[in-house]
């Protein structure tokens, strides 16, 4: 695992990847992904987010990703659980297979509460 940008430095200086990708949980966060990128960005490589977690996930890593002007492509997981869809409002929508930016504030979601007390893990 890479961290930061620190651990991803000498990968882009040294020539050794073609497409960056930083995964958004272990990359140090979203502002670290962001960074990363603009590192890419100055050496002409383009950034592939990794880190299909879950939906509020890739909404956060959907904001940032619009933001890239180095973007390739964001991993998209889906159908690993039948309630996917019910974790958040309004759920993802893929239009010509284009995962859309969420219009609402923040992340553009809201969390279903409801769905994620009942399907939580350790309780």
């Amino acid at each position: 695992m890479i961290l930061g940008v620190k651990g991803f430095y000498p990968y882009i200086r040294g020539q050794a990847v073609d497409v960056v990708m930083p995964d958004r949980k272990y990359c140090g966060g979203l502002l670290e992904l962001k960074k990363i990128a603009a590192m890419a960005e100055g050496a002409g490589l383009l950034v592939s987010p990794h880190g299909p977690a879950s939906p509020v996930g890739t909404a956060a890593a959907v904001q940032v990703c619009a933001t890239l002007p180095n973007f390739l492509i964001l991993e998209f997981s889906y159908g690993e659980v039948p309630w996917r869809s019910e974790l958040i409002d309004p759920p993802e929508q893929i239009v010509d297979s284009a995962l859309l930016l969420g219009t609402r504030p923040g992340f553009g979601i809201t969390l279903n509460e409801r769905t994620a007390k009942k399907y939580a893990v350790g309780q």
